[in-house]
């Protein structure tokens, strides 16, 4: 019983490390950027994506992290925010995350024989 115990510990401990890891040390870093003009002010929070020699924009069949023909959140590790303090041109104050829809046409190639 008492082994029992040591191994749940250990691996609560092993889990708790990973865990950690991985939100101090992103694959993609978090970055946020501010513009402010008189009482204006407009904030962007985002992640860069690394590529890592991952397939970003492709086919769903070849892997890629950002299919054509389906939405997905613009950022790497969460979506990418805009919040502002007041309205712009006629926008009202507002929070946002943003979204993309990536498309592709097919393009085939024929040869005649």
């Amino acid at each position: 019983m008492k082994y029992i115990l040591y191994i749940i510990t250990g691996l609560l401990v092993v889990a708790g490390l990973f865990i950690a890891y991985t939100v101090l040390h992103p694959k993609s870093p978090f970055d946020k950027k501010s513009f402010k003009k008189e009482s204006m002010q407009l904030e962007v929070e985002y992640s860069r994506p690394y590529k890592k020699g991952r397939l970003i924009f492709g086919n769903k069949n070849d892997e890629a992290l950002v299919p054509y023909n389906e939405y997905w959140r613009t950022g790497a590790n969460a979506a990418t925010k805009f919040n502002t303090n007041q309205e712009i041109q006629h926008l009202p104050h507002f929070f946002l995350h943003l979204l993309t829809l990536m498309a592709c046409k097919e393009v085939n190639h024929y040869q005649k024989n």
